[in-house]
């Protein structure tokens, strides 16, 4: 895979900018839901039938409201996840975790290809944390999917050109830049 080719775009990143990942789709969890609520209703059926539900019906029931209950929290952390940045900071916020870091304290950016996409890991004195780039899965399909951060070519640019890297440098089949780098170029 050739090189990430979006770093060098024009940019104007003196202003906050906030970037958040696609809403996720919805259809997984409520297929779930509604295989737990199918269960459940076998069950009640089953119980009236025979007298008793069955380990079976129980145990597909609990793992098809485990499955819904899992991905509803996926769907809230996506949607409470973002990544900003000012002039003077990069700052990534989940509900659980919070990595806030000046231009200065970006350690190292590393690009790893993910089929048609990347993942930027952004390593800083204070921490780190990744993103995903756009991409659409099942784009031949009628209902696509869109992941990652919308925006995220923008996003990578900015921290880099602001981290003041230049000319990322393969690293066996991710791309990766450092202050080394800046300096070596």
């Amino acid at each position: 895979m050739p090189g990430p080719n979006f770093l060098e775009q024009p940019l104007d990143a003196s202003n906050v900018q906030v970037y958040q990942p696609f809403p996720p789709s919805r259809q997984g969890e409520w297929v779930a839901w509604g295989c737990a609520a199918m269960m459940l209703t076998v069950g009640i059926l089953r119980q009236d039938a025979l007298g008793r539900a069955g380990l079976g019906v129980g145990v597909l029931g609990i793992l098809f409201l485990a499955s819904a209950l899992l991905i509803r929290f996926g769907s809230w952390m996506a949607v409470h996840t973002s990544v900003s940045v000012d002039g003077e900071r990069v700052c990534y916020s989940t509900p659980f975790r919070r990595v806030e870091s000046s231009w200065q304290e970006v350690e190292q950016l590393r690009f790893e290809p993910r089929g048609a996409s990347w993942r930027v890991w952004v390593f800083c004195e204070k921490g780190d944390f990744h993103f995903d780039m756009p991409a659409v899965l099942g784009a031949q399909t009628s209902h696509p999917a869109q992941v990652g951060i919308e925006y995220g070519e923008q996003l990578a640019a900015v921290i880099w050109q602001k981290s003041g890297f230049e000319g990322p440098h393969p690293s066996g089949t991710d791309w990766v830049g450092d202050p080394q780098t800046s300096q070596d170029a």
